[in-house]
């Protein structure tokens, strides 16, 4: 267990090195993400979770946290470590294409 504080870009260094991250925060999930590492999120309120993971393509890896199933967590590690190479590829594909389309606003915002 890690007890120190950590900025974004060091904690995107740490998933880097993960085969995957199952996580409850967003933001976690979020920095896995960026870091090209696959996700199965468990959502616990709202729908920011899904609609992030709907937007990388990987809707079908959010759980819901009041009736997620052992199995059901199972399955979706099985189904990463079976398809991982195409799921980062996936996930590399739409964070650029979000990075792009964030570039291209602030850009116009602050230029």
């Amino acid at each position: 267990m890690i007890k120190r504080d950590f900025s974004p870009s060091q904690m995107a260094g740490l998933y880097k090195q993960c085969e995957f991250l199952i996580g409850t925060r967003l933001h976690s999930c979020i920095l896995a993400a960026t870091a090209g590492v696959p996700v199965i999120a468990i959502r616990y309120q709202g729908f920011k979770t899904q609609g992030i993971m709907d937007d990388l393509e990987m809707s079908e890896f959010v759980h819901d946290i009041s009736s997620v199933k052992s199995s059901e967590l199972c399955q979706s590690v099985d189904d990463i470590i079976g398809n991982r190479n195409e799921i980062i590829e996936t996930i590399n594909k739409n964070t650029n294409k979000m990075r792009t389309a964030l570039t291209a606003i602030s850009n116009e915002l602050f230029n």
